[in-house]
């Protein structure tokens, strides 16, 4: 009894010390990427092609959430084998899983130079010929999409990652790209808007790449120098189980990808670039404390799976309720910066500052505390496994999003209304999510418990 007792605390204790590491790393990582938003304003002479950047960057990183579900399927499979100490198990997994996403890497790759030189991109950027020319943005799109394509593929380590419950060394890897951007920016200095861009192009694939590169040999060198990627090792049965799984996660992530990551698609597309910029003030700022409540979800996934696999039904009970506890402080943080987001905009960024409009602030917060608590219950939903909810509730908001935006446009003139449609169709899915957790573990604690009476 006693070693059971002093494995549950060791287990809680490792686990809080990552959370703790992960939320210092990544609250340094949120603080420098706050200071590239303000730092961009002065790197881009033209709020144009500041705003063309944001767009660019947004559409390519889609990329990033078309791996299938790979990684989170690696992710799932692999805290099972490292739980049983299965090396051969371990290096299957990996194995099959570098050579499924390498694959994919290529054909993306190759498919996609061709398709962005067919494309006008003058037309779908809604920026004028005069400002860039569709030949020279072709040029700096197809280098940041091989440059997001290689980070596609490199960022299998980050599953690998998690599974080990290093969730700390992975928030390390974003800190240090971001620092490297940022000083790129605050240093580099050019009038010329074109070689502002292509420049910072080259440097925004290296520094989201390089870290990549070295924390993936030195995790295969050392922690799991035997289990390291080996063409023998493949295995199509390994590699249909993460697929198998791994689907599932893919179509939620397109759905997140299509309710999360189009708005400044939409509104490029609307209104203009240059209100892209303004949408990146408040996202940028209000994603904080979604990024921040994520934080403490990514090793609390992992080790939900664990305590899943090892039919500890109470634990993930409880965590469940302390996750909505510190969802609800959080989201509270974040109704409360409302009132001060004027001051706060106005140190941030200096000489580009904006009168900061209330209502859209509002608009903001809520949308973003609707996602904390949604992370809450998908961190407790991916542990154990349960996708089904998720892809049949995000994919009715998905389908719902673009009607509602063209209904409401016809009455709303203005870039906010995206983010009260994403509210819209959120509450209900959270909801619906919410209740199926909630009737999945009192199931499985009721199961549980006959299970024990019959034993005795």
């Amino acid at each position: 009894m006693n070693s059971k007792i002093n494995g549950a605390i060791k287990k809680n204790k490792s686990l809080f010390l990552n959370i703790v590491s992960s939320v210092g790393i990544k609250g340094l990582s949120m603080i420098v990427s706050l200071l590239t938003v303000s730092a961009y304003m002065f790197y881009f002479s033209d709020q144009q092609v500041l705003g063309v950047w944001f767009v660019l960057v947004s559409i390519l990183t889609w990329i990033l959430t078309f791996d299938f579900g790979i990684g989170n399927g690696l992710r799932n499979y692999l805290v099972e084998a490292l739980v049983e100490k299965d090396t051969i198990k371990v290096k299957k997994y990996i194995s099959s899983a570098y050579i499924l996403l390498g694959s994919v890497s290529i054909l993306i790759i190759l498919l996609g130079y061709i398709i962005i030189g067919l494309l006008n991109w003058n037309s779908i950027l809604n920026v004028h010929v005069e400002v860039l020319e569709n030949k020279f943005l072709i040029l700096v799109i197809r280098i940041i999409f091989i440059g997001i394509v290689l980070q596609f593929f490199l960022k299998l380590i980050l599953s690998v990652l998690y599974a080990m419950q290093k969730t700390a060394l992975s928030n390390l890897i974003s800190l240090l790209s971001n620092t490297l951007i940022l000083l790129f920016v605050i240093i580099y200095k050019v009038e010329d808007v074109k070689s502002a861009l292509i420049n910072l192009s080259i440097i925004y694939i290296i520094a989201m790449n390089m870290p990549l590169v070295i924390v993936t040999i030195i995790v295969f060198i050392f922690p799991l120098r035997q289990s390291k990627p080996n063409l023998k090792f493949w295995s199509q049965e390994y590699a249909s189980k993460v697929m198998k799984l791994g689907y599932m996660f893919f179509w939620v992530q397109i759905t997140l990808l299509i309710i999360n990551l189009t708005n400044e698609f939409i509104i490029i597309r609307l209104f203009g670039p240059q209100f892209v910029v303004e949408y990146q003030v408040y996202n940028r700022f209000f994603m904080l404390f979604l990024t921040l409540f994520s934080i403490l979800t990514i090793p609390i996934w992992s080790a939900v799976t664990k305590a899943f696999k090892e039919n500890n039904i109470g634990w993930i009970r409880k965590t469940y309720k302390y996750l909505n506890i510190t969802a609800l402080v959080v989201s509270i943080f974040c109704f409360a910066s409302v009132p001060l987001l004027q001051y706060i905009v106005n140190f941030w960024i200096k000489g580009n500052a904006f009168v900061v409009d209330f209502s859209t602030a509002f608009l903001f917060a809520t949308f973003n505390s609707l996602m904390i608590f949604t992370y809450s219950v998908t961190c407790i939903a991916n542990g154990i496994g349960n996708l089904k909810t998720q892809m049949y509730c995000n994919t009715i908001a998905a389908i719902a999003k673009f009607p509602l935006i063209w209904f409401l446009s016809q009455f709303i003139d203005d870039w906010p209304a995206i983010v009260f449609v994403n509210i819209i169709i959120m509450l209900p899915s959270l909801v619906f999510l919410t209740i199926a957790i909630r009737r999945q573990l009192f199931t499985l604690t009721k199961d549980n418990s006959k299970a024990s009476i019959n034993i005795n």
